[in-house]
């Protein structure tokens, strides 16, 4: 669908096909992180989903600033899709933190056979 920018809203965003070529690589990693997102508030942990959702935006903020720095615009697309990548990879480390710190605090019981 890039390619089609300029045919749809002129020559003068032929640049454009790039930047959205590059952005287009950040949907898989944002679609990778709402199942790790619902699992935290199944398990009720809303207020550490505010936090990590929080610490993405200054973390994607900060890298986006730092892109656009070193490359311009070519730079801040990059930069989002890296950020993308790092808040998928966090969000889905830290349920299983949260769930292996569950299964410690809660081990199973042993069942108990009837004879």
């Amino acid at each position: 669908c890039a390619l089609f920018i300029p045919w749809i809203l002129g020559p003068q965003y032929e640049g454009a096909v790039r930047i959205a070529m590059i952005i287009a690589w950040s949907l898989p990693f944002i679609a990778l992180q709402t199942p790790p997102a619902d699992a935290l508030v199944a398990a009720r942990l809303h207020t550490l989903r505010a936090m990590l959702q929080w610490a993405s935006v200054i973390a994607t903020g900060g890298l986006m600033l730092v892109g656009v720095l070193a490359a311009g615009l070519q730079g801040l697309a990059i930069a989002f899709v890296v950020a993308r990548a790092m808040i998928a990879a966090a969000m889905w480390a830290v349920p299983a933190v949260q769930g292996v710190r569950a299964r410690a605090a809660f081990p199973r019981t042993v069942a108990v056979s009837r004879q």
